[in-house]
C-alpha cells in the first residue's frame, strides 16, 4: 500500500511542512502540500491518469518521492522567503527515509532553472490561450526535461487561481492551455512556476485588455 512522505524543513525564520501523498487509481494523482503554521501555504498536484494502468506501486512510489523531494528543494532554494528572513537553521525530518534525508543534506546543484514563456502577451480574458514554455539551465543552456510547470492567476482581493499545469518534455518544451477568467486590467497577472532538480524558477505577466 502506497502511503507518502512528511517532512519538516526549517528554513530561515520558518519551519515549513510538506505533506506528499498519492490519491490513488481512482483518483490518479499525486499531491503535495505546504504548510506554515498549521495552514496551506501553496500545493502541487501531478496527475497520472495516462499512465496509471501501467505503471507499477514502486513506480507511482518513485512518482511520488521525486515530486516531494522538488517540492523540499523549492523551499531549500528561497521560493518563500520574505524580506526579513534570518539566516538558515537546522533541519529536521519526520516520517521520512534515509533517501530523502541524503537528498535533502546533499550539495546543492551547479546549475539554476529558467524559463522561457512565449504567448503571455496574447492572453485574453475569458478564452483560451497557449503558453509555449522552454526550461534551460541559466548557466550551461541546457534544456531541462520533467520540469512540472504550471500557470497562477493572481487577483487583487481575490484567491490565487490554479489555470494549468505540464512537464517539459526531453527538449525541455511544454505547451500548457490555459482558460482565463474575466480579470481587472492592470491589477491582475499571470504567473508562471518551474520547479525541478535544478529548484525553483518563476515569471509573472501583468494582463491588460
Amino acid at each position: 500500500m502506497i502511503t507518502g512522505f512528511n517532512t519538516d524543513v526549517r528554513h530561515k525564520a520558518k519551519v515549513y511542512h510538506v505533506q506528499t501523498e498519492d490519491k490513488g487509481r481512482s483518483n490518479p494523482k499525486i499531491e503535495s502540500l505546504v504548510y506554515v503554521g498549521g495552514e496551506i501555504l501553496d500545493s502541487y498536484q501531478t496527475s497520472y491518469e495516462k499512465k496509471k494502468a501501467d505503471l507499477s506501486e514502486d513506480e507511482i512510489m518513485e512518482l511520488l518521492e521525486n515530486q516531494h523531494k522538488r517540492v523540499i528543494r523549492t523551499i531549500k532554494t528561497g521560493h518563500y522567503d520574505g524580506p526579513d528572513a534570518f539566516p538558515e537553521d537546522v533541519l529536521t525530518n519526520r516520517d521520512l527515509d534515509e533517501l530523502v534525508v541524503d537528498y535533502l543534506n546533499s550539495e546543492p546543484p551547479p546549475d539554476q532553472l529558467k524559463l522561457i514563456i512565449n504567448g503571455l502577451s496574447t492572453v485574453r480574458a475569458m478564452a483560451e490561450s497557449t503558453l509555449k514554455i522552454e526550461a534551460k539551465m541559466v548557466t550551461a543552456g541546457d534544456p531541462v526535461a520533467d520540469v512540472h510547470v504550471r500557470a497562477k492567476l493572481v487577483r487583487r482581493g481575490m484567491v490565487n487561481e490554479e489555470l494549468g499545469e505540464s512537464h517539459t518534455d526531453q527538449t525541455g518544451h511544454a505547451n500548457l492551455v490555459i482558460a482565463v477568467p474575466e480579470y481587472t486590467s492592470g491589477e491582475s497577472k499571470i504567473v508562471v512556476q518551474g520547479i525541478s532538480d535544478l529548484g525553483f524558477a518563476e515569471q509573472a505577466y501583468l494582463l491588460k485588455h
